[in-house]
């Protein structure tokens, strides 16, 4: 019942894919017990080929009237052509059914996208990314490798029924004892290695993510490592984590196919005796042998199915800690969700004021971020932010812009009220540029028209390189507009990164603009240039800096502490009265 709610909730609508891949291997088993059925009925009945053939002739009427077997050499083509046809068809299902898992598998994939990009996921910074990571990656491939078993489970367990339907007709009393034996035998093995293959696929699961958040941090601080010398304490960490999943899983696969020898053996031992005892009592050796013939050409199907329904109950039973993660991640809910279902509006440019009412933000830990804040911002302010580290300013600036939403409180654009129908509307009238610059694998032009929305316009292009500082940038250097960077290289310093997302916003060249440390990694000259050339640019300016040389700049600042607005006045207000202000300001 677990992996049935758990696909249902995982494949949502498309879980009726599933009924349509079970119908077809089903058909699959059927045409495999048909040619089983056929073999095993032509070796019985070796002594008596007119009765084969009468019997074939008159299944083969009830088709074709024209069509007859008239010997051994026409039984011999008709049975091969048959199981050649039923192989073809088989492997045809198979692959129709990989293709179809793996398209599920990918559309999970794009699933957890989805729900990450409508769910205010790392807006508050406490969600592990490793975790994540290890939900697109690791998780969801192993929840396509249990759709596959699945799949080879549900087309074992019809050949096994059938077979076993079949048998019943033959010998009752043979048939019962050896579905007892092989139920003992597998019963036996599958309570005392489940546990034991559990705890490896637990270990698998723990390792992986760990393995993810190691790779993560490795990436990280690469140079720092090369720098401090500890190359060897880096590889040991990961040598480590590598050969424990490497444990795991092996363990996880002896223990999942050693059942298949030890049944083999015990089968074999069980039918030598069998054998060996009906020798002494049987006089029907017609019969028997007849009966034997016929167990044993089951067997040659029943045995494997039979191992492969057990093998694919304990993988699917291995990626239970990957379901449960999957079940989890969908489960989870941030205290707020995107309603997808809604029809977007479109607003209008701002053009009288921004307005915040009694705005209070919590994390998913229930730790208060922002409390209780109201803030109007008028059309034409130029408006600064500060505050010490915590004291919530980017959490701020995320609630003004759109990014994060509210756990109560409200967000209005000249008396709109900002929602999910209308929020993808709202930021377009916002150009943002956060204090760490992300830079795609591609050319510098490529970055700076990265989240452009609109058609190439040279002009605009050239315009934006020019007053953001990243034409004088490339024409001292040997780099031009089409030099490859990305997020690792060092092509550019961080200070040039910055102008590049400022490039970005001047291309945009949208309503309002908010600026989150944007000039942090500048030197003075750079950062006052920006900073004057921005203002001039917009109308409405919205920015966090801890440059204090920077405020003399603009009209408004707003000084916070602890998740609250502990003052909101001009610089030399703020100078005469803030404690916190005027320390800052000291230090320029």
């Amino acid at each position: 019942m677990f992996y049935y709610s758990s696909l249902k909730k995982i494949l949502r609508e498309e879980f009726n894919q599933i009924y349509i891949i079970s119908f077809f291997v089903f058909l699959s088993a059927l045409l495999e017990l048909i040619s089983l059925l056929m073999i095993s009925y032509i070796i019985a009945n070796a002594g008596q080929l007119n009765e084969v053939l009468n019997s074939l002739n008159n299944f083969i009427q009830i088709f074709n009237d024209n069509f007859l077997i008239e010997n051994l050499a026409s039984i011999f083509i008709f049975v091969l052509s048959y199981i050649l046809l039923s192989v073809v068809f088989y492997l045809i299902i198979i692959r129709y059914s990989s293709f179809k898992v793996h398209g599920l598998v990918s559309n999970v994939r794009t699933r957890i996208i989805h729900k990450l990009l409508d769910m205010n996921y790392f807006v508050d910074g406490n969600h592990k990314k490793s975790k994540i990571i290890s939900n697109i990656i690791f998780d969801s491939s192993q929840f396509g490798a249990s759709l596959i078993d699945l799949v080879h489970l549900i087309s074992r367990l019809c050949l096994t029924l059938i077979i076993f339907i079949w048998l019943l007709f033959v010998n009752v009393v043979v048939t019962l004892a050896m579905i007892s034996i092989l139920m003992i035998l597998y019963l036996a093995i599958h309570f005392i290695i489940t546990p034991k293959i559990r705890r490896s696929a637990n270990n698998i699961a723990v390792f992986n993510e760990l393995l993810i958040k190691e790779l993560s941090n490795f990436f990280g601080y690469i140079r720092e490592i090369i720098f401090y010398n500890i190359q060897d304490k880096v590889i040991n960490q990961l040598s480590g984590t590598n050969n424990n999943i490497a444990t795991s899983t092996g363990s996880k696969s002896f223990l999942v196919n050693m059942p298949r020898f030890l049944v083999d053996s015990l089968i074999l031992i069980l039918l030598a005796s069998f054998v060996l005892v009906a020798n002494s009592y049987q006089q029907d050796f017609v019969g028997f042998y007849s009966l034997l013939a016929t167990y044993g050409i089951a067997a040659i199907k029943l045995l494997p199915a039979v191992q492969n329904i057990f093998y694919y109950t304990q993988q699917l039973l291995s990626r239970k800690p990957n379901m449960v993660n999957l079940n989890n991640f969908f489960d989870s809910k941030e205290h707020h969700q995107k309603n997808t279902e809604l029809i977007e509006s479109l607003i209008p440019d701002l053009k009288e004021k921004i307005k915040l009412s009694n705005i209070s933000y919590q994390s998913n830990t229930n730790d208060s971020i922002l409390e209780n804040i109201s803030l109007e911002i008028n059309f034409s302010d130029k408006l600064a932010i500060v505050g010490p580290s915590g004291s919530g300013k980017s959490f701020l600036m995320n609630t003004i812009i759109g990014l994060s939403s509210p756990t109560s409180g409200s967000l209005e654009i000249d008396g709109i009220r900002i929602d999910d129908s209308n929020v993808n509307s709202y930021r377009d009238k916002i150009s943002y540029i956060p204090q760490k610059i992300f830079l795609s694998e591609g050319t510098i032009k490529d970055n700076v028209l990265l989240f452009s929305k609109e058609n190439f316009k040279e002009s605009k292009y050239k315009e934006a390189l020019k007053q953001s500082g990243m034409e004088s940038i490339l024409n001292n250097s040997e780099q031009n507009d089409e030099t490859t960077i990305s997020d690792q290289s060092h092509n550019l310093s961080g200070g040039e990164k910055q102008c590049l997302g400022y490039a970005r916003a001047l291309y945009e060249r949208r309503n309002i603009i908010a600026l989150d440390e944007a000039t942090s990694s500048m030197d003075f000259n750079l950062a006052s240039k920006v900073i004057s050339s921005i203002l001039k640019e917009w109308k409405t300016v919205i920015c966090i800096t801890h440059q204090s040389y920077l405020l003399r700049n603009f009209e408004k600042i707003i000084v916070m502490d602890d998740g609250k607005i502990q003052d909101l006045g001009s610089y030399e207000d703020l100078l005469l009265r803030n404690k916190y202000f005027k320390n800052l300001c000291s230090n320029e």
